[in-house]
C-alpha cells in the first residue's frame, strides 16, 4: 500500500484552521461507531473525504452516510460546489462502491494496479450543487 497515506490522514488531527477537520459519531455508551474526516486539496479547490470508517456492528444504518452528509455541508458552508474521495476498486470493495453510489457519487477515474496487482484506486467526486 502507498506510504503517504497514514501521514496524509494523520494531518487532519492537527490542524488548527478550516483546511481540515474530522466527524465521530458514538453510541449511547459513548462508545465511537463511526469516523470520516476531509482534507482541503488546495490545489483543485475542493474537499477530499479520507477515513470513512463504520464499526462492523453499526453497518447500514445511516452512520457513514450521516458521516459524510456532515462533510459535505460542511464543504457546501465554506462555498465549494463538489468534494472527492479515492476508494479501493475491487471485487471485494463492491458494497462500498454501491454505498457511495447511493449517495450520488461518480466515478471519474481508475487507476489500474495503483495499490498491487489488482487493486485499483477510483476517484469519486459528489457534486454538492443540488443538495
Amino acid at each position: 500500500m502507498r506510504e503517504q497515506y497514514p501521514c496524509r490522514w494523520s494531518s487532519f488531527l492537527e490542524a488548527n484552521d478550516d483546511s481540515s477537520g474530522y466527524f465521530v459519531m458514538v453510541n449511547a455508551q459513548n462508545e465511537v461507531i463511526g469516523h470520516a474526516g476531509y482534507l482541503l486539496q488546495h490545489s483543485k479547490g475542493r474537499y477530499e473525504i479520507v477515513g470513512v470508517v463504520t464499526c462492523k456492528d453499526w453497518l447500514r444504518r445511516g452512520v457513514g452516510a450521516s458521516l459524510i452528509a456532515a462533510i459535505c455541508q460542511k464543504a457546501k458552508e465554506r462555498g465549494h460546489d463538489e468534494v472527492v474521495l479515492y476508494t479501493l476498486d475491487h471485487e471485494r470493495n463492491q458494497a462500498a462502491l454501491a454505498f457511495y453510489d447511493r449517495l450520488g457519487f461518480q466515478a471519474v477515474h481508475l487507476e489500474k494496479d495503483y495499490y498491487q496487482p489488482g487493486y485499483h484506486r477510483l476517484t469519486l467526486v459528489k457534486s454538492l450543487e443540488t443538495e
